[in-house]
């Protein structure tokens, strides 16, 4: 049987390489920097631009939110190989506006969340001035979906009521998003949700539905894959419909003091949650809920030592129905980063923490970490090392890491540092920092591939000139072999009823991603390696089928556990 799956491999790889030949497609380096001193630039250096905000655009590259330094608010989409591929403006204002969260739409785009205090008289300090709320969606050409300047989510609020904080978001599963933020309005507080669909509507009262009493900064959102999503906040975990209804009877209490939440999908319509409490024995508290609000773990207690910083509380998914959860200790003025393993089960995989904080999840199940060369006393200067920890706690690359950012003074700018996974075993990191000569602040990038080396990645362009498709096009997906999530992609040239599904080599029905009626335009949709379910299957070559009124095309997808 492994012989026989070692053929087809092969086989699917002497396809692809022919493809290439035939094709005539030459090979060139991305621009990605090789030199941790020199790291790609991806912001003109005349001016400032700062607070960052990275996802995915599942094809290896990443859109960026940025604000260029005073008050207008930019989007920039990067590919995998360091090219930047469109660059455009997304609200101007006559002042400040910070982006805040920026999700995938679900449909090839992403949706940002801001910040927007053109408002505000006086000088602005972004946690206690008011604001107002905005959205917009971009499509993957860098259109603006949405109306002007963005859907207004929130209008500001004269003092002294409070602005909102810790805003939260997650995509509908239909090209819109829920949005959640914590707000204090005549004498009383709550959580307030909000849902825009996928042309700009907005469905739920004006300023948001309230739902949920009490000062809350730190909220959660994780989409349930049935329309509808989840809400963390109290200690509080709820359900609510696309309509803004309670699904279930009573939130459901978590295990902590709620002083921090955090949650992420655990692949099944389920989530992961995860709460600090802090207390003569301090512990973060993890459980994970299906979509009927049942516990599926006994409650799951990681004890922490030493005094814990809430805003460098994280959790991130392993890709397999568990989680990494990380969290940052001080003591006698010495940080300590920690990271926990839990398994689908809730079982703490890792006999003790190891000395890593899980940024972002790598397609092997593990994840990558970032740290400054100061806490691994490799020097005395702002250098900053990447790790790749795999899913049973070792390191896949030699101490102390890829030196990544290698500067004799760092200047940090005003966002975080933030990886972005390129499905292949890599991983993309962006910031912004000072320049020490200018004093301008930019946006950097780096590329880290699978081995651990800087900038080594290959370009494939095609030296025949291309078009436009005219017909119904199903194309490869990306990555492919894949390991956690591989993403599909096609274009239609009309509107067409559309059924998209994943099948087994015997053609037995595995997953199905769409049915419905679409208009002309590019799609793209992600599987996990699961049924519909949510139950994961096993290593093979699997078909994915689209199937028009006029056409039926099929690719093959191979999945490696």
């Amino acid at each position: 049987m492994v012989y026989d799956m070692f053929k087809k491999l092969s086989m699917v790889a002497l396809w692809s390489v022919v493809g290439l030949n035939c094709l005539g497609l030459q090979e060139v380096r991305g621009q990605w920097a090789t030199d941790p001193s020199n790291n790609l630039r991806l912001t003109p250096a005349a001016e400032s631009h700062i607070y960052p905000q990275v996802v995915t655009d599942n094809q290896g590259g990443a859109y960026i939110a940025y604000a260029k330094y005073g008050h207008d608010l930019y989007m920039q989409r990067v590919n995998r190989f360091g090219y930047i591929e469109w660059d455009t403006s997304i609200s101007e204002a006559p002042r400040t506006q910070r982006p805040e969260v920026i999700i995938p739409d679900k449909t090839g785009g992403a949706i940002v969340l801001w910040r927007d205090y053109s408002d505000h008289e006086g000088s602005i300090t972004f946690d206690y001035s008011s604001n107002a709320l905005y959205a917009q969606r971009i499509d993957s050409a860098g259109h603006t979906i949405w109306a002007g300047n963005g859907v207004p989510v929130r209008a500001y609020m004269e003092p002294p009521y409070t602005p909102t904080l810790w805003e939260a978001m997650a995509p509908d599963g239909q090209g819109g998003a829920f949005i959640a933020w914590y707000d204090w309005r005549s004498d009383s507080d709550y959580v307030y949700l909000q849902h825009i669909d996928q042309t700009g509507n907005v469905l739920l009262q004006d300023d948001g539905l309230p739902t949920i009493p009490g000062p809350d900064p730190r909220i959660a959102l994780v989409d349930d894959k049935n329309e509808g999503v989840y809400l963390i906040a109290h200690s509080r975990v709820s359900r609510y419909s696309a309509e803004g209804t309670a699904v279930w009877e009573a939130p459901v209490m978590a295990d902590s003091a709620g002083l921090s939440n955090r949650a992420v999908s655990d692949g099944a319509q389920g989530l992961i949650y995860a709460g600090l409490r802090l207390s003569a024995e301090s512990y973060i508290g993890l459980q994970r809920l299906n979509l009927s609000g049942e516990k599926l773990w006994s409650d799951v207690r990681i004890p922490i030592k030493h005094d814990v910083h809430t805003p460098s509380f994280h959790l991130i998914s392993d890709g397999h129905r568990g989680a990494y959860v990380s969290w940052e200790t001080e003591a006698n003025y010495q940080f300590l980063d920690s990271t926990q393993h839990i398994d689908s089960t809730g079982t703490v995989l890792w006999s003790e923490p190891i000395e890593y904080f899980a940024h972002a999840p790598d397609c092997t199940g593990g994840f990558f970490g970032l740290k400054p060369s100061r806490e691994l006393g490799v020097d005395s200067v702002d250098n900053f090392y990447t790790q790749c920890v795999d899913p049973t706690g070792m390191l896949k690359w030699s101490q102390p890491g890829i030196l990544t950012i290698a500067r004799e003074n760092w200047l940090r700018g005003f966002g975080r540092r933030q990886f972005v996974p390129t499905g292949d075993g890599g991983t993309l990191l962006f910031w912004d920092e000072r320049e020490p000569v200018s004093n301008l602040f930019g946006i950097y990038g780096q590329q880290i591939n699978h081995k651990g080396e800087l900038g080594h990645v290959i370009t494939r362009i095609n030296q025949q000139k291309t078009s436009i498709p005219t017909g119904t096009v199903l194309y490869e997906s990306y990555p492919n072999p894949f390991n956690s999530q591989t993403q599909i992609q096609y274009h239609l040239a009309s509107t067409q009823l559309v059924h998209l599904a994943i099948y087994n080599i015997r053609g037995e029905l595995i997953s199905v991603l769409v049915n419905q009626q679409q208009g002309p335009g590019d799609y793209r949709y992600q599987w996990s390696g699961s049924h519909n379910n949510g139950r994961e299957v096993s290593t093979g070559i699997y078909l994915c089928r689209l199937v028009t009124k006029t056409q039926a095309i099929a690719t093959k997808i191979v999945l490696l556990r």
